[in-house]
């Protein structure tokens, strides 16, 4: 018989939302990926705040599916998340694994023949610098479909949190004139970056998602250690906002 879990109840309040939740937490240890769907649904969570703000305020998102114009950036994912898109695509059936490898080989590729991901040439240019010259090779998210992400349930919290009020078609210039994104004081992605810093020792910086399963591999197993979940919880809402938790 399984031990009974914890109930806890949480409050989270952020400069931009604010959450009440009741939760079970296992009586067994966590790793910290096993907290990413919470802040995956937190991450979902913000962002239908911030839309029902915009169109409270008149303005209505714009994004839909079939509009992947954001899924040509450089999107940037925290080290938890890299590791847990690594160990997805290893999930995978065959030939759709050896199909996405390949997909995240010739984006890194094309992007270190760019000067882009390292060297000197990476070095010396400015993050909006890098972000445009990457966004100019108009080089596909590995998980893009016929303009649809395949694994839209489990896509990056950057991913989840840009939503633009512009016409869709503004999004595939780099005209910020002319794209509207809803502003967010709230980054879950360095959030979590943060948590796993704390936790695992992990860089706190973010990684390119085309990176994410070469960096993987350079990484000891035995960092994605399991915790107390109480603690996990703790050290991750107090890198979100204030909060509260009664046992």
């Amino acid at each position: 018989m399984e031990a009974p879990g914890r109930k806890v109840a949480i409050s989270l309040d952020t400069d931009d939302w604010s959450l009440r939740s009741n939760l079970t937490l296992p009586a067994e240890p966590m790793s910290l990926l096993d907290w990413l769907p919470f802040v995956q649904a937190l991450g979902t969570y913000a962002s239908r705040a911030a839309a029902d703000g915009a169109r409270e305020a008149g303005r209505r998102v714009s994004c839909a599916a079939g509009c992947a114009a954001c899924c040509r950036h450089m999107a940037p994912v925290s080290p938890p998340e890299a590791l847990a898109l690594a160990r997805l695509v290893e999930s995978l059936p065959e030939p759709r694994r050896s199909e996405v490898r390949a997909r995240f080989a010739a984006a890194v590729a094309r992007a270190r023949d760019a000067g882009l991901l390292d060297g000197a040439a990476a070095a010396t240019r400015s993050r909006e610098e890098q972000s445009r010259a990457y966004f100019n090779l108009q080089i596909a998210c590995p998980f893009l479909d016929n303009e649809l992400c395949s694994i839209h349930d489990a896509r990056p919290l950057a991913c989840r949190e840009y939503l633009v009020t512009s016409p869709p078609e503004a999004c595939a210039t780099l005209d910020e004139a002319r794209v509207s994104p809803l502003p967010t004081r709230v980054n879950l992605m360095e959030s979590l970056a943060r948590a796993g810093a704390r936790t695992l020792g992990l860089p706190a910086a973010a990684i390119p998602l085309i990176l994410s399963l070469e960096w993987s591999k350079t990484l000891d197993p035995a960092r994605d250690r399991p915790g107390d979940p109480l603690e996990m919880l703790r050290v991750l809402l107090g890198e979100i906002g204030e909060f509260r938790v009664e046992t």
